[in-house]
């Protein structure tokens, strides 16, 4: 929202010129001419402005959905770091459980404790004006919790986009792996186990994240230019 006020200059009276710019933070750009008059109206309107700061900021924090949607988020991401964290530590303790078909599952811990790392870190919730710091809560409980309005700059966008699709779609595609492992191992365990070596599991692997990595970030990064249209 931009409002704003001419100013008109005779020999008897100046206005202020005001500018208020609203960036889904209310924090205004002010701009006045040095007068007596003016000083009066800074600090009258810089008085009322913090305080509807503060209330702003109050309401968005007391409010139910909320807490609820930072509490959720981060229980979420909780549980999907440190379950993945704990079938890679087990996966490099025991010496037993490594085989070429946990191979498959390490895959897929991999991937998917990445995307638990990515959304679970990021700098302050700049939206809110006056509060700083580590926040840590999913990138996409941020964006929900701040009605859809992004406000972590077009770089982080991009990155979160880039490896949000790309690891998601290479979760996917180790899943795929695992199916068509147990299945070639039940129907043919003569013929499949010993022509299943690591170096094929490895390239099998690598192929998720190659054909993940050519398929999404490319794209999310040249849309804009496509479009051209930048929202941010």
């Amino acid at each position: 929202v931009l409002a704003s006020s001419t100013s008109y200059n005779d020999e008897s009276s100046t206005l202020p010129e005001l500018t208020f710019i609203f960036n889904h933070t209310i924090t205004p750009s002010l701009h006045f001419k040095q007068t007596s008059m003016n000083d009066n109206i800074i600090n009258g309107t810089n008085e009322a402005l913090s305080n509807i700061t503060v209330e702003y900021i109050q309401q968005k924090l007391d409010h139910p959905k909320f807490i609820c949607i930072i509490a959720i988020g981060s229980v979420f991401a909780f549980l999907t770091t440190g379950g993945n964290l704990m079938v890679m530590v087990s996966f490099k303790i025991d010496k037993q459980l490594q085989t070429i078909s946990n191979y498959f599952l390490f895959s897929l811990a991999v991937a998917d404790i990445a995307i638990g790392l990515t959304f679970n870190t990021f700098n302050s919730i700049d939206h809110l004006n006056g509060i700083s710091g580590i926040v840590s809560i999913p990138v996409m409980t941020y964006y929900m919790a701040a009605d859809t309005v992004w406000g972590l700059g077009y770089a982080m966008c991009q990155f979160w986009l880039c490896l949000d699709y790309m690891m998601c779609n290479a979760s996917v595609l180790n899943l795929l792996l695992i199916s068509f492992d147990r299945y070639f191992s039940v129907t043919r365990p003569l013929t499949y186990r010993p022509r299943r070596t690591a170096k094929k599991a490895f390239m099998m692997i690598a192929s998720t994240y190659i054909a993940s990595a050519l398929l999404w970030p490319p794209w999310i990064i040249s849309w804009p230019y496509i479009e051209g249209i930048f929202n941010f």
